[in-house]
């Protein structure tokens, strides 16, 4: 090689280069010719040149490791020298035309943190001063080896460059081709440098932006062609743009005529895609043969900025939140074993203990807050903490006022700055309320755990999603297994379609109550009682039912059913009884009445009292009616009635037998359904209820409301019905009777159908036994509903028959009648058969007359050629059944009329499959007694 490397390279334009570039990185670098020749070199460490080249063996040995790394250098890649001094240096060669010319230093620096014990040591070893040794030290820089490598690369490769562009100048000849080759290399250096960097000439054209800068702005030559052009669309502020043109335009001028390198310029430039990023700019101005051609580095700062934005608004988001926030935080140190000292506080410090933060700063210790039982305990925890460690705890505070507060506390150690240093970082909960919910929620899951009745959770779709332990020990099934499941895997009641009609009317109502049956594991059923709850939860509709095993009440039930109905049948007995008894006296008062008045004149002075007394007897016999009545035994004349017609019918007699100062409402449905009854029965438990009703009221003003309507009922509709036995489940007819009196307690209810109670001073206590006594009989059910101060609600409900009502015709006149023939009169009171014998003497009958049946059959064996018989049912030795089927054997077609008491359905009950004649009830008078004989006529 003919030519030295510092006759190729421009070394003062290089030092200004390297200086530029030291100026943007601190790259302390140098150019070291073949022979030793420091070429050029920036920011050489004090280090070096004020201490280590001091010390003559030091400097010697430096020079033989500079040397020695050419070696390798020479073989073309980096060689790293570190110095024994601690000091690192990398290498590469400066090669032109295949001769080794020189090479490029970049160095005295550090890869890795100093150890500053080291260069005491050096300090103390060389006689160096270790105050300005060790500020030498902190100042020399600081690179990774990446870094280090990649700035080696561009350095070398730029002086590569120029050594290369400095032989063409030289070598005339071979311009052209080394100028290509100096081009290609220049691309490709700057092409691969990891900072954007752009060229352009004298005239403002762009002729070149590397990968980086396309990369980094999205722009390419051919978006800006001309600086012209770049600068709109970099800084499309107008104002913005001129303050950075401006400083710009200043520095590069500086740059130009005074040889300083270019001070770097940070602006905001706007990317091809809009964003903005910040970016430090520097340039060179290169040498006269480039025609005023400069390169532009920039630095891009945007991550950075970000950073230190986000640091900075970090700091006060912290800082906001530790003054609103209801959490206690709080910063804490410890050397050693020492206890921890609180060194900052802050956060609701003062809401949650009433201590402020600079009270718990100047004891150093919060430690005095924690309750005595929880101190030892939470100490040992924070002592026992290690660096990167983070736990929770919970513990008890006593506030500044005494009050007993529960504490969650988070914290977090890490090691501080100085050796065996431990730093605590805490933030503290008031979870005192949450401390009392999870409580209350304790009690109420021991509660459904606990709870005697089953508790289930199910979803609109059937689906069960949660029970309690009731509910398993109730099926027998395993929580598990139940909640496999869907309603009707278990409610015999629900099926599918049935479930969903149900949830329908849940959502509606809220609540519904019902009974139903579960099936068990062991394939078995439960009755059962549910209470239904609609309840949104958490996104979702369900049904929060309680479930009650009733298979115990319903025993219940039926054993009270049964001794209610065997009260209720030995009341009736003795009602029936005792009005039997009475009536068998009404006739001879009644029959001997109506003999006596035929016998007398019309201006008879006896036949007044006569007419009382018979009055009396009437009143008597109807109050030995409602005795039947309430027995069940009284006289039913059964027809297809409709109800709304027959009270319509009554509307005259109601509004007689209540005060005007009531009003009287009508809520008659249309089309009921026909009910079988007897209309003079169902005329008086109507006449009895509004009765009732009015009394109830008084002399105030009120209303009485009565309804009919017709409805389903089903086999727990009457279980708090009267009577105890209604016809089953089915369509039902009802009467309801409404009014806005006194009401009553749910003692009283109970008992106003028992016999002979009355809340009224004179009353008998057999009008609603009556009532009851004549919906028993029709196989009806009654439901009350009363409250005390607002009113009574009665409800007496009938079996629909099938057939509409048919208009029952007109009963045939009477009229004086006289029979002929021998009649035997069977009955045990003498009063009755003399009464009677004489009744039908009247009607123009022979008359026999027997004791008891025994007698009767000995009389009808005797003589045959009777017309009929009247026969007693109750009676001593031989009763009426028996009598009558004795002389039925005697003579089977004789004529039987059966005389009672009881009603004509009871004595058909008692003669099922009999052929009997005829039957008149007690007390008869001749009249009624006329009427059933002229049939046999």
């Amino acid at each position: 090689m003919d030519y030295s490397l510092k006759e190729l390279l421009d070394v003062p334009r290089l030092h200004e280069l390297l200086r530029s570039f030291n100026e943007i990185y601190r790259m302390p670098s140098a150019v070291i010719d073949v022979d030793g020749t420091v070429l050029t070199s920036t920011a050489w460490q004090d280090i070096c040149k004020r201490f280590h080249r001091m010390i003559p063996e030091l400097r010697k040995f430096c020079v033989e490791e500079q040397q020695r790394a050419k070696a390798p250098a020479r073989a073309g890649r980096h060689v790293t020298h570190r110095c024994p001094m601690g000091l690192v240096d990398v290498a590469a060669p400066i090669v032109v035309d295949g001769h080794h010319l020189g090479d490029v230093f970049v160095g005295q620096l550090f890869t890795e943190p100093p150890d500053e014990e080291r260069f005491i040591e050096q300090a103390h070893r060389y006689g160096f001063d270790e105050s300005d040794y060790l500020e030498a030290i902190r100042t020399v820089p600081l690179f990774t080896e990446a870094d280090l490598h990649s700035n080696l690369t561009f350095i070398h490769a730029l002086a590569q460059m120029l050594a290369e562009q400095g032989m063409q100048n030289l070598r005339r000849k071979e311009v052209q081709d080394a100028l290509h080759r100096s081009d290609l290399k220049f691309r490709s250096v700057i092409e691969s440098a990891p900072i954007p960097i752009a060229m352009n000439d004298g005239s403002g054209k762009i002729l070149y932006l590397n990968r980086c800068f396309s990369d980094l702005f999205g722009y390419t030559v051919e978006d800006v062609p001309t600086v012209e052009q770049w600068w709109p669309r970099a800084y499309p502020d107008l104002d913005y743009r001129n303050t950075v043109a401006s400083a710009w335009e200043r520095e590069l001028h500086e740059a130009r005529t005074t040889g300083r390198p270019f001070a770097p310029i940070e602006a905001r430039i706007v990317s091809k895609d809009g964003a903005t990023r910040t970016a430090l700019c520097s340039a060179i101005w290169l040498p006269e043969s480039f025609t005023g051609t400069s390169v532009v580095f920039l630095y891009d700062l945007t991550e950075r900025k970000k950073m230190e934005e986000q640091l900075t608004q970090s700091e006060e988001n912290y800082r906001c939140i530790s003054e609103i926030t209801s959490d206690f935080v709080y910063k804490c140190s410890r050397m050693g074993d020492a206890p921890y000292s609180v060194t900052w506080a802050g956060g609701g410090l003062k809401v949650m203990s009433g201590y402020s933060p600079r009270e718990i700063c100047e004891v150093g210790c919060w430690m005095g807050t924690v309750h005595p039982d929880d101190r030892e305990r939470v100490m040992a925890h924070m002592m026992a903490m290690l660096p990167g460690e983070q736990d929770v705890i919970e513990f008890r505070m006593i506030s500044k006022e005494g009050e007993v507060r529960w504490i969650s506390e988070t914290s977090l150690c890490v090691a501080g700055k100085a050796a065996g240093e431990l730093v605590r970082y805490g933030a503290s909960r008031d979870v005192t309320e949450m401390k009392k919910v999870e409580a209350k929620l304790e009690m109420i899951r021991i509660s459904v755990d606990a709870a005697s009745d089953a508790i289930y959770w199910i979803r609109g779709d059937g689906r069960i999603i949660d029970v309690n332990p009731a509910a398993c020990r109730s099926v027998g099934y395993t929580r598990e297994e139940i909640m496999g499941m869907r309603v009707w895997d278990l409610d015999i009641q629900h099926k599918e379609d049935a479930w969903l009609r149900h949830f329908e009317e849940l959502r509606t109502r809220g609540t519904i109550v019902f009974e139903s049956r579960h099936k068990t594991k062991g394939g078995g059923t439960v009755p059962i009682e549910v209470v239904a709850n609609y309840v949104h939860f958490d996104h979702q509709e369900l049904n929060c039912a309680f479930v009650r095993d009733i298979a115990e009440r319903k025993q219940a039930e039926r054993e009270r059913q049964r001794l209610q109905a065997q009260k209720l049948e030995s009341l009736g007995t003795l009602a029936g009884g005792v009005a039997h008894d009475f009536n068998n006296i009404l006739t001879s008062i009644i029959g001997n009445a109506d003999l006596a008045m035929m016998q007398l004149s019309p201006e008879s002075p006896v036949l007044g009292n006569l007419q009382r007394i018979e009055k009396s007897a009437e009143k008597a016999a109807d109050l030995a009616r409602q005795m039947l009545a309430y027995s069940g035994k009284g006289k039913f004349l059964v027809q297809s009635l409709d109800l709304s017609r027959l009270i319509e019918e009554m509307e005259g007699a109601i509004r007689e037998a209540v005060p005007e100062s009531v009003q009287l409402r009508y809520q008659l449905a249309s089309s009921l359904p026909p009910v079988d009854a007897d209309p003079g029965q169902i005329r008086q438990v109507v006449m009895n209820l509004v009765c009732n009703a009015a009394e109830a009221i008084g002399d105030r003003e009120g209303v009485i409301e009565l309804a009919t309507g017709a409805q389903h009922c089903d086999g727990g509709f009457f279980r708090d019905a009267w009577p105890v036995h209604p016809g089953g489940e089915g369509r039902y007819v009802f009467i309801g009777v409404s009014d806005n009196g006194c009401g009553m307690d749910q003692d009283t209810a109970g008992r106003i159908f028992d016999p002979f109670f009355s809340t009224k001073f004179t009353g008998r206590g057999l009008g609603m036994a009556a009532v009851m006594g004549i919906v028993r009989g029709h196989r009806g059910g009654i439901k009350v509903h009363s409250d005390p101060g607002v009113g009574t609600t009665i409800r007496v409900f009938l079996p629909a028959a099938h057939e509409r009502p048919k208009v029952a015709e007109a009963a045939g006149g009477t009229g004086l009648w006289q029979g002929h023939g021998r009649v035997l009169l069977v009955d045990d009171e003498d009063e009755v058969r003399s009464v009677g014998a004489e009744l039908l003497k009247a009607l123009g009958f022979t008359v026999v007359t027997a004791a008891d049946g025994e007698e009767a059959v000995q009389r009808f064996s005797e003589s045959r050629d009777f017309s009929f018989v009247i026969l007693d049912l109750t009676m001593p030795r031989m009763d009426g059944e028996q009598c009558y089927r004795a002389l039925h054997s005697i003579d089977p077609v004789v004529k039987v009329i059966i005389a009672s008491g009881y009603s004509e359905q009871e004595v058909a009950r008692k003669f099922t499959g009999e052929a009997v004649t005829g039957f008149v009830q007690k007390p008869y008078r001749l009249a009624t007694l006329r009427d059933a004989v002229r049939k046999l006529q």
